[in-house]
């Protein structure tokens, strides 16, 4: 008997799956091969950056089942399409209330130039500011758009970057013990904090160096985007915090208003019937080129996969430094 309902159990649960997963299965196909839905005519893009970023999209098929994140390969690939698309006539980005990674704020800062350029508006909408990572960085990328905007009564707190160190020598000696490390140079500070209870001079010198050069480089880049004296936004900058009334006041933003009053403001410039798209579903959108196939006479002739000829790589090439 117990062998009997053990066996009923498993066909029912198989049954179960059958009549359950394969609807969900057809449909998902269905839904693949009837493909996306066209851009309309007249679209603003809007470019949600409070979630997690990533240098590139994950190959990990799973990865849309987690925590939703984009690519900033993706953000700028996309931009770059956008701006010589007909169809976009705008892009309102949501910034992060924390900061962004520096590298990534930078180039998706350079993104969003090049889609000014094109004659086309940019509004970054901030909920709030704090200092949290680089949050000078945020302010940067903000201050790239046509037009910053925050939320009434929000705070403004871009005073500044800070870092920590954990010392674990006096731990040690508490528990009697001794780590062995081996250091090169006095500036090859990874060992520093087994080995010293606090910053020694060079450790101090090198962290303040780096974290002064990322500082001073976004704050020109603020100063550049909104034409301010580079001295005094940052003294007006370090003088805070601020709420979002007195930011306005000294020129650090552009308007006040709730995330609504900027769709609103976009979708008026855009023009009649103009619709509201999140950035990640023009991604899906887009119209896939056809891959060429690479043929063997191709590669006798000297020709690589896009058919271009190849051309000889240097040795090294030169790289950006922040300073």
């Amino acid at each position: 008997m117990k062998q009997f309902l053990i066996t009923a159990a498993g066909v029912f649960a198989g049954l179960m799956i059958f009549l359950i997963g394969v609807p969900i299965v057809l449909v998902a196909m269905a839904a693949s091969a009837a493909g996306p839905a066209p851009v309309p005519s007249r679209t603003v893009l809007e470019l949600d950056l409070r979630d997690p970023l990533t240098d590139q999209d994950p190959q990990n098929p799973f990865a849309s089942f987690g925590r939703r994140s984009q690519s900033v390969m993706s953000i700028i690939e996309g931009l770059r399409r956008a701006s010589e698309d007909d169809r976009i006539k705008g892009v309102l980005i949501r910034l992060p209330e924390g900061g962004l990674e520096p590298a990534a704020a930078d180039e998706i800062r350079l993104a969003i130039k090049h889609f000014r350029a094109a004659g086309k508006p940019v509004i970054a909408h901030s909920q709030g500011l704090f200092p949290a990572g680089i949050v000078t960085h945020t302010y940067m990328l903000g201050a790239s758009a046509n037009e910053l905007w925050m939320q009434p009564g929000a705070s403004f707190q871009v005073t500044g970057i800070a870092t920590e160190d954990i010392f674990l020598k006096r731990f040690f000696d508490r528990f009697g013990v001794s780590p062995n490390f081996e250091q090169r140079q006095e500036y090859k500070n990874a060992v520093n904090g087994y080995l010293h209870d606090d910053y020694t001079p060079a450790h101090r010198e090198a962290t303040l160096s780096w974290m002064g050069s990322i500082y001073e480089t976004g704050l020109a880049a603020v100063a550049a985007d909104r034409k301010l004296d580079a001295t005094a936004l940052r003294a007006n900058l370090e003088a805070g915090p601020y709420l979002a009334e007195d930011a306005l006041r000294l020129k650090l933003i552009d308007r006040l208003g709730q995330v609504r009053e900027a769709q609103a403001a976009l979708l008026k410039r855009a023009g009649d019937d103009a619709e509201l798209l999140d950035f990640e579903d023009y991604d899906h959108r887009r119209e896939r080129a056809p891959r060429r196939r690479f043929h063997r006479r191709d590669q006798r002739r000297g020709r690589d996969r896009h058919g271009q000829g190849r051309r000889r790589q240097p040795l090294c090439r030169r790289g950006r430094h922040l300073f």
